[in-house]
């Protein structure tokens, strides 16, 4: 919307102060975040702006239309790879969640036959039981070290 605005401004010759510049960039921060999913945002907004700012007339939504599509292909495509790269991201870690939803299971079922033995269990079985959860909870430990780089 920033980009439209200056172009259109330029091809009038109006000349933008500092402050301009400011007032542009904090009206189209707050109308991009209402207007994403919008289609053709893009034509009405500046023009909304060059009126409000400028009192340029109504007519130059036509300057702004032939911008329009390219700055429009450019966010577009800009929005599909930022949507690919969440699901990606969100598949991936989907899938750790799952494996230590699996480990954390396990865990929990060593750690209750160690401490809740049969009467066929021995004392030696309860120790090798604990072992078996001391290294499993290392592993534990370990991935979760590494995840955190």
């Amino acid at each position: 919307m920033g980009v439209s605005i200056v172009f259109v401004v330029n091809i009038v010759n109006l000349h933008l102060t500092t402050t301009d510049f400011f007032i542009i960039v904090f009206i189209a921060t707050l109308w991009s975040i209402g207007t994403a999913a919008v289609p053709a945002a893009g034509l009405v907004t500046p023009s909304a702006v060059l009126m409000m700012l400028f009192g340029l007339p109504l007519e130059i939504v036509a300057l702004i239309a032939g911008v329009d599509a390219l700055i429009g292909m450019r966010g577009t495509t800009s929005n599909v790879i930022g949507d690919i790269g969440t699901a990606l991201v969100n598949q991936s870690e989907r899938k750790q969640i799952a494996s230590y939803s699996v480990l954390r299971q396990q865990l929990f079922d060593l750690l209750i036959s160690a401490i809740l033995p049969d009467d066929n269990h021995r004392l030696g079985n309860i120790a090798l039981s604990f072992n078996v959860v001391r290294y499993e909870v290392q592993k534990l430990s370990d991935v979760l070290s590494s995840l955190r780089l």
